[in-house]
């Protein structure tokens, strides 16, 4: 939604709904705020877009001086595209696997790693989308064990596995390396510095 300023509703009974209301004025005090704490102590930050998920509060993040954006979805990463021309829009794109290819061709990641989480993404998204189609777009309902064999063959042949159970485990192989990488390259480097996963506390 779009970040207006004005005084036309004198009576916030006014305002067309759904709406975001805040005092402008403050929300650009506490961004400066982070951003000035920030500075001074050598952080980097980048700030989460869940908190506002406005592309003007984000365009305001990164003029003070953040130095990125955290996303939870691609999705989003599309949708603050615009907002981020400082920060590295060559790195945004809307599918995984060119964003993949990207943040390896930047340095950021290491082209196995990259291709390595590409195999398994395309994997787990083909299999959805098959079970999608063969189940009336709820995947979830998918029961192996009563499942028509004709459907588990399907399924096990459109990525070349011999039958269904050597499909699931490929797809544990894929997720746990996935898994592993996340390890190495986040959460190893975010222990080092301090962080603490909510299992080990």
């Amino acid at each position: 939604m779009p970040m207006i300023a004005t005084t036309e509703f004198s009576d916030l009974e006014q305002v067309p709904t759904p709406a975001l209301v805040l005092d402008a004025a403050k929300a650009r005090r506490n961004v400066e705020r982070l951003a000035a704490y920030a500075a001074s102590h050598g952080i980097g930050i980048r700030p989460h877009t869940k908190t506002h998920k406005s592309v003007e509060l984000a365009r305001l993040q990164l003029e003070a001086g953040a130095r990125g954006l955290t996303i939870a979805k691609v999705g989003e990463a599309e949708a603050l595209r615009s907002s981020s021309g400082a920060a590295r829009p060559d790195l945004l794109d809307p599918h995984p696997a060119e964003m993949l290819r990207r943040m390896a061709e930047a340095g950021l990641i290491e082209r196995s790693d990259a291709e390595s989480l590409r195999a398994t993404r395309t994997l787990l998204s083909d299999v959805q989308s098959l079970l999608r189609l063969t189940l009336n777009g709820d995947e979830a309902a998918f029961d192996e064990t009563s499942a028509p064999e004709g459907q588990r063959r399907l399924i096990a042949a459109t990525e070349d596995a011999a039958d269904l159970g050597d499909l699931k485990t490929r797809i544990q192989i894929e997720a746990a390396a996935a898994r592993a990488i996340y390890e190495r390259i986040v959460e190893e480097p975010a222990r080092v510095a301090g962080w603490q996963a909510r299992r080990d506390k």
